[in-house]
């Protein structure tokens, strides 16, 4: 249930980020729009030249939601059980679109989920809380 709240709370916040006007269609439905983002946000972090106009927007708006995500899971407060995974204070949104890319690369049967489920997923393989324990499955 706490892990659920916990999804629930960044998917609110992941999908605030991505609020456009109706007539704009949102660059971010799944994992593999979310692969795409984070490797063109981690292209733009390492200075590479890119070399449409897309490619450059892409890479903007998955560099801010990678600041976003960064901040509200800051905003969750790590100082209790309840959360699954704890950010260190010093990542930069590079090292957190890395460690998206990597878990969609090593987990590619996870892109049909939506982003703010994989980025849970993600930080709590890369991240996870010693305190924080899954709620037993219910019993059938």
């Amino acid at each position: 249930m706490r892990f659920l709240t916990i999804l629930l709370a960044t998917g609110i916040i992941a999908g605030s980020l991505k609020a456009e006007s109706p007539k704009a269609s949102s660059p971010l439905n799944d994992g593999n729009d979310l692969l795409r983002l984070v490797h063109l946000a981690i292209r733009a972090y390492d200075g590479e030249e890119l070399k449409t106009e897309k490619e450059r927007t892409d890479a903007s708006f998955g560099m801010g939601y990678m600041k976003g995500v960064k901040e509200a899971s800051w905003v969750l407060g790590y100082s209790n059980d309840s959360v699954p995974y704890i950010l260190p204070t010093n990542l930069q949104g590079v090292h957190l679109a890395k460690v998206i890319e990597r878990y969609l690369t090593v987990n590619p049967e996870k892109r049909s989920k939506p982003p703010y489920e994989i980025i849970a997923l993600a930080f709590t393989e890369a991240f996870k809380n010693p305190k924080w324990k899954p709620l037993p499955k219910p019993s059938e």
